[in-house]
């Protein structure tokens, strides 16, 4: 890289282009974006799984969720795929980190971003869902296993 005065000097350019692209702002409304985007998915995921009507325990068929999850995925590469890409997905932002498809801060921020709109669409839909009804949205941890190989399992399913 070239700075300022024309001198060549290692990774200068690269903390000018981060700086520069932290006050844009592409950047902040493609952040917004995924964090939407993911507070949105994970919503209506987690709202189809829920088991249906008052006294009623059983969760709905396996279609149902499946359909909402890829309508979902369809409407928001529709409504934010212009501003960020509507990845939506940490797995699938770390794919494209992976191929260089996606710079180092753009993809960190992006991860961060998904997290936290997903964070927030379960904490919501916990809240607004009755306990009995929340019960069926959790994910446990079977007698044959511990907490740390539940981990690594769900993992390696996602990657």
């Amino acid at each position: 890289q070239v700075s300022w005065s024309g001198v060549s000097r290692p990774g200068s350019g690269l903390r000018r282009n981060g700086r520069k692209e932290l006050r844009s702002r592409g950047f902040w409304r493609s952040l917004l974006a995924e964090a939407a985007g993911t507070l949105i998915f994970v919503w209506l995921v987690l709202g189809a799984s829920c088991p249906g009507g008052p006294g009623r325990a059983t969760a709905p068929p396996a279609l149902q969720p499946a359909l909402t999850a890829g309508l979902a995925a369809v409407g928001l590469a529709h409504c934010f795929g212009e501003a960020s890409g509507a990845q939506a997905n940490p797995a699938l932002t770390l794919a494209f980190l992976c191929t260089r498809k996606l710079d180092a801060l753009r993809g960190a921020a992006y991860v961060l971003a998904q997290c936290l709109g997903a964070v927030l669409a379960s904490a919501a839909v916990y809240l607004a869902l009755p306990a009995a009804a929340a019960s069926h949205l959790v994910t446990r941890v079977s007698s044959e296993a511990n907490a740390g190989q539940a981990l690594a399992m769900e993992t390696f399913s996602t990657f």
